[in-house]
């Protein structure tokens, strides 16, 4: 076994260490592969960490706005409860204010009918109980002074004639 021998042993001994070679190369490939793809996982975590990071402060900033709307909405509901209560006895005031209207302006109207019957009255009074001066100043020289003349005028004569 000389020289021969050995290289066939070398010779077979180096061919099986190419092929643990070229395996051992395939595996650091796969490997690489691996780190890679743990580097892009990794990465891809690191990512995905940041976007939960934003939409959770997103998030508290959405439930804070969220209770101050709910705050102004709650005191919009107070204003609004009371415009309505409001405009409710408004509208209540206006009703019993229409109904006193209208028994005042009943009234009124009874007022206007008693002072036209008054007036009336008063009219028929001043003409019943007027002294007219002209009337009274004719009826007066009619019945008194022309027939006191006339006796005046007689006596006067029966006196000159009985003298």
């Amino acid at each position: 076994m000389t020289e021969s021998v050995y290289r066939c042993i070398k010779e077979s001994e180096l061919a099986t260490n190419r092929s643990e070679i070229n395996e051992l190369f395939k595996e650091v490939d796969s490997m690489d592969k691996r780190i890679s793809k743990n580097t892009d996982m990794r990465e891809f975590l690191y990512s995905l960490d940041k976007s939960m990071a934003i939409q959770t402060s997103m998030m508290e900033h959405i439930i804070q706005n969220n209770l101050k709307q709910d705050d102004r909405m709650d005191k919009q509901d107070n204003i609004m409860e009371k415009i309505v209560t409001n405009l409710t006895e408004l509208n209540e005031g206006y009703k019993q204010l229409n109904i006193e209207v209208k028994d005042v302006k009943g009234n009124v109207e009874t007022v206007q009918g008693n002072v036209e019957t008054v007036q009336k009255v008063q009219r028929d009074n001043e003409l019943k109980y007027s002294i007219d001066t002209g009337v009274l100043f004719r009826n007066f020289v009619l019945k008194i002074a022309i027939p006191l003349g006339f006796l005046g005028a007689i006596a006067t004569q029966v006196i000159k004639y009985l003298k």
